[in-house]
């Protein structure tokens, strides 16, 4: 009996909230770009700028390096130069993380394990 009442309860909660105004904003904060160290030249400095495609027939979408984008080999941070030396020793997955507002990169990631 208190099952019955207690789903019949429920039931009635959620055509209440069905009826009302509920709106959410969501912001897209971050966007990013699977590639490899074989398809990217990371730039030797902040104020460089990368090219990436969503696709092959995809547009390039042009990013560029600034001196708040942090370098991650793994899970350890590294600095620009430490990086490109990494990606320069063989072929590895890398996540490009990008501001979509300002096509600035917040960080990059590689996987060398």
């Amino acid at each position: 009996m208190k099952i019955g009442q207690l789903g019949a309860a429920g039931a009635i909660a959620l055509l209440l909230l069905a009826g009302a105004e509920v709106s959410a904003v969501l912001k897209v904060v971050e966007e990013a770009f699977e590639s490899s160290t074989a398809d990217v030249r990371i730039p030797a400095a902040a104020g460089e700028s990368l090219a990436l495609r969503h696709c092959p027939d995809c547009e390039a979408v042009t990013l560029t390096i600034t001196p708040a984008t942090r370098f991650f080999v793994d899970e350890q941070q590294v600095t620009q130069a430490e990086f490109r030396l990494a990606a320069n020793r063989g072929t590895f997955g890398m996540t490009v993380h990008y501001d979509p507002e300002t096509l600035a990169v917040t960080r990059i990631v590689m996987d060398v394990s």
